[in-house]
């Protein structure tokens, strides 16, 4: 599955922007606070579908605390989160307060096939299949007044132009939108990945993607090597020696390759001046179906464009009180 379109509006530093006809390697010139809030703006397309990714984005965005980390109520799909501390949500949310994300993803052929047999169910998907099926996906995020909670909602699911119903979500959609959920992965340069290489070195169905990881790096590179260490600490070995001591670019390779090989996404977003992509989303055994880079020779510009009229009515959605840390005010 991959990203064919992506519009964000609503975020602080990236008003209103669009970008279409998306290919495998998108090279996007960066990095700026433009192009950190469309990977906000792609990631939240993603968080809005699962408990988990949504609180990975809020901690990204600094929201809540060590010690009162946001909290995110909603199954299976997060409707509502609140946090202690306001101040890092002024960064995140033009004035609006509200952030709202429409994708189009092609899907891959397990998700198509999925829809396949629904379509034998519901006429009205044939004609959307035989022209390419792509799934539209928007979601939108509102913020309250005082900043400390945010309202999500799923606003429009349709394959290709024929909108999905809510009976058609409760019946078959919301499964498949669970699915949808898990395949993007946001690169963070500190993580080693050594916890990844682990679970996969460990699971009787993950010895390949080990494999690849180990050798990634060659053959200009050191091999990899997940090991234990005292107190049941997990560390990496590169060419049997502590993978910090091959200095900040071999860390950054090893990050990136566990990114790439052992986090079982589709996408990726990186921030890395890193640029051999290529053989990542090239063929069918390849680990991912689409790369995200930013870069300094990147060719995407993201720029807003200006907005005539700002939306005036919020999105269909209120926070509800919930005994949270921190009181939640209505929007």
């Amino acid at each position: 599955m991959y990203i064919t379109s992506v519009r964000a509006r609503g975020f602080a530093d990236l008003d209103d922007f669009t970008a279409g006809d998306l290919g495998r390697v998108v090279t996007i010139a960066g990095p700026t606070p433009q192009t950190t809030a469309l990977g906000d703006a792609v990631q939240l397309a993603f968080a809005a579908l699962s408990p988990v990714a949504l609180l990975d984005l809020l901690q990204r965005w600094d929201l809540g605390t060590l010690e009162q980390p946001p909290e995110v109520l909603g199954e299976p799909f997060p409707d509502q989160a609140v946090w202690v501390d306001a101040g890092a949500a002024r960064a995140i949310v033009g004035p609006d307060r509200t952030l709202q994300v429409e994708v189009d993803l092609h899907l891959d052929p397990p998700l198509y096939g999925e829809l396949r047999r629904q379509a034998a169910r519901e006429p009205r998907l044939v004609t959307a299949l035989a022209s390419g099926g792509q799934l539209r996906l928007g979601v939108g995020a509102l913020f309250n007044r005082s900043l400390d909670a945010v309202a999500l909602s799923i606003d429009r699911l349709a394959v290709g132009d024929v909108p999905i119903s809510e009976a058609d979500r409760a019946r078959w959609a919301d499964r498949l939108l669970r699915r949808v959920a898990e395949r993007l992965h946001r690169f963070r340069p500190v993580a080693t990945g050594a916890q990844a290489a682990l679970a996969a070195l460990t699971s009787r169905d993950r010895l390949d993607a080990y494999q690849a990881w180990s050798e990634a790096l060659l053959p200009d590179g050191p091999r990899l090597r997940v090991v234990a260490g005292p107190g049941g600490k997990t560390g990496i070995l590169a060419d049997e020696r502590p993978l910090a001591r091959w200095g900040r670019r071999v860390q950054e390779q090893a990050a990136l390759a566990s990114a790439i090989h052992l986090e079982s996404a589709d996408i990726l977003w990186a921030e890395t001046e890193l640029d051999d992509f290529a053989a990542a989303v090239e063929g069918a055994s390849s680990p991912l179906e689409q790369v995200f880079v930013v870069r300094t020779n990147g060719a995407l510009t993201v720029e807003s464009v200006d907005r005539p009229q700002r939306p005036t009515t919020p999105l269909p959605t209120t926070l509800r009180t919930t005994p949270a840390p921190s009181p939640t005010a209505t929007a």
